[in-house]
């Protein structure tokens, strides 16, 4: 190959490309620097990145925080319009940090509920295609010309995205209507929750934002733990512990 066009890589990484990406070693340094890829494209349009004029941007999978990274590289204006949202879309997409208390959550849950819910209608549930380079194309060819129509308008959308809505909203509201549910121990940066019985990992996973593991304890002796994406990726927050292997 004798040339290739200049390409914008984000929430993923190629050595030979400019990232946008928090991928462990692809994250770039201040001011761009961001807990999410979708943060650091949004950080980049603030602070007028030379890269923004590169003309064309790629991704090699489809998650909410890498879909709304690329759609806000290609409208940027557009973008800063819906930034709050956006932000805390990709938190709740990667960490899965839902947390009504914080500004623009809701709008937020509404979007990471429908883009799920058409994922697995009209597709195939995340990362539940193996060959996900190229099945991941039909999904971005919806959603960018779907997205400016729900942001201006969900409700017309409501009937995909009211189910788990309403089970994340439900699941927040049975762990915090009992007291002592939640236990952070931040110098092993775990949170402990305790709950009458599995709930949606959007409400479990809510208070989590300085643990890297989460550990689910239930009635009748059941427990889960798991490991947070924050331990895969470059983040502005305290470093994560290296993993554990989990399986024996």
């Amino acid at each position: 190959i004798d040339h290739v066009d200049p390409v914008v890589v984000v929430d993923a990484y190629h050595p030979r490309a400019l990232v946008y990406s928090n991928w462990k070693g692809a994250g770039p340094a201040e001011p761009l620097r961001d807990d999410t890829s979708t943060g650091i494209v949004l950080n980049a349009i603030k602070h007028g990145d030379a890269g923004l004029d590169i003309p064309y941007v790629t991704n090699h999978h489809f998650d909410i925080d890498g879909f709304l990274g690329v759609w806000s590289f290609l409208h940027q204006e557009s973008a800063l319009k819906w930034e709050g949202v956006f932000r805390e879309a990709a938190l709740i997409g990667d960490f899965r940090e839902y947390n009504p208390q914080r500004p623009f959550a809701d709008e937020a849950l509404k979007l990471s509920c429908w883009i799920t819910s058409v994922e697995k209608k009209l597709f195939y549930a995340p990362f539940g295609e193996q060959k996900e380079v190229e099945a991941c194309v039909e999904k971005y060819a919806y959603f960018m010309k779907a997205l400016p129509g729900f942001l201006e308008n969900p409700e017309k959308y409501r009937h995909r995205w009211i189910g788990e809505y309403l089970r994340v909203k439900e699941a927040w509201r049975k762990l915090h209507a009992q007291e002592q549910s939640l236990q952070v121990f931040e110098d092993i940066r775990l949170l402990v929750v305790r709950a009458p019985e599995p709930i949606h990992y959007y409400a479990l996973f809510g208070e989590s934002r300085t643990a890297d593991m989460v550990l689910s304890m239930y009635p009748g002796q059941r427990y889960e733990l798991e490991y947070k994406y924050t331990t895969w990726v470059d983040t502005t927050r305290q470093a994560a512990f290296a993993r554990v292997p989990l399986l024996m």
